[in-house]
């Protein structure tokens, strides 16, 4: 598949939408950009969110209900900001 946009006068370039679909953009992904010999070349750096991370690394006694946790939490924050 080919995409044309234009650069502007900032440097800067729009994604057209069927290409960030296909390839996952999404806001705070960066795109790296390698010179090649016909030309340039382009790839995609999806940024890690924090909840990629949720269950990487077992805590003995951590709660199995997260959502419970977060309620409990809030509720917390509400009280003490009351």
């Amino acid at each position: 598949m080919q995409s044309r946009t234009r650069v502007t006068s900032k440097g800067q370039v729009t994604l057209p939408v069927a290409l960030r679909r296909r390839l996952a953009i999404e806001v705070g992904d960066d795109l790296v950009f390698e010179e090649t010999a016909d030309g340039a070349a382009m790839r995609v750096v999806h940024r890690r969110r924090l909840g990629d991370f949720l269950g990487a690394v077992p805590i003995e006694g951590a709660a199995a209900d997260h959502a419970a946790e977060r309620a409990a939490a809030a509720k917390q924050l509400a009280e003490r900001h009351r």
